[in-house]
């Protein structure tokens, strides 16, 4: 790991942790039933809640989110 806090591919460990945050809340909305637009639907209402200028990840994101939680699952 370099002094910055980044890993080999120049990702800041912050930004990692963000990352796995959202996808572990992404995998287990998919696992209550919900789309992929109702995920993000759903995360951009709660950083609204939060953040008043926030939004949260689009529906491009949550589908990249999908794809690498179920290679993590088929990879277990």
């Amino acid at each position: 790991m370099a002094k910055n806090g980044a890993n080999k591919n120049n990702v800041p460990q912050s930004e990692k942790d963000t990352i796995a945050k959202r996808r572990e809340l992404v995998a287990r909305l998919r696992v209550r039933g919900l789309s992929c637009r109702e995920i993000a639907e759903q995360l951009d209402n709660e950083a609204r809640k939060t953040q008043p200028d926030g939004h949260g990840p689009d529906h491009a994101t949550v589908a990249r989110d999908l794809v690498a939680i179920r290679k993590e699952w088929q990879a277990s």
